[in-house]
């Protein structure tokens, strides 16, 4: 192979890296931006208790506002965390092709690199690799809509009927927020391996 072909594989290495980097701090960004979402909601929510009014509907009507604002970005940036890990994936398995490259040019290379030099499916399209941060975030998700639905069922039940309705819309919400990331992750996982170009070699096995 040509000088000029690995500068130009050494450049897309680089700027595969910095993409990759990019969207792992923007999940940190992100993550920020829930943390701060949360804490004014919560703080709003405390003032509105401390000078709450007579009226339990309209007090209702605030704390569904608020936790339906918090659900929505919960739930925003749990999508993006998935994603991000799909990007990952993404970005790691086309850096570990220009490896082999530089690999398949000097076998001796492969003892020295950390990474692997096939362009398998990474465990970023693992479901059970997830991280902590996202786990929790999968379970922030799952609490803020059930308590939503059941501050909603209390503006026109009882207490008793509005704890029952947040114990059957657990494991129903965390039901599908399961389902539907392990469907997103088996897909992305297809499509990965439908795209393998190289086999493990030697020092991967």
């Amino acid at each position: 192979m040509k000088k000029e072909s690995f500068e130009i594989l050494l450049k897309e290495y680089e700027n595969l890296f910095q993409d990759w980097k990019r969207i792992r701090e923007e999940g940190s960004n992100r993550m920020k931006l829930l943390l701060s979402v949360t804490v004014f909601v919560l703080s709003g929510l405390g003032l509105l208790f401390q000078f709450r009014n007579n009226n339990s509907q309209i007090n209702a009507m605030f704390f569904i506002a608020g936790f339906g604002l918090l659900m929505i970005v919960s739930i925003q940036t749990l999508q993006f965390m998935i994603n991000r890990n799909i990007s990952s994936d993404l970005y790691l398995r086309a850096m570990s092709r220009i490896r082999r490259c530089f690999i398949d040019n000097d076998n001796d290379l492969s003892k020295y690199f950390t990474w692997q030099g096939n362009d398998s499916p990474t465990s970023f399209l693992d479901f059970s690799n997830l991280g902590l941060i996202d786990q929790s975030l999968v379970f922030l998700s799952i609490f803020i809509s059930c308590f939503l639905s059941a501050i909603t069922n209390l503006c026109f039940q009882d207490l008793f009927k509005s704890i029952l309705f947040f114990l059957f819309v657990l494991p129903v919400t965390y039901f599908i927020l399961y389902i539907s990331i392990k469907k997103k992750f088996k897909r992305a996982r297809e499509k990965a391996k439908d795209e393998i170009r190289f086999d493990l070699i030697q020092e991967d096995v």
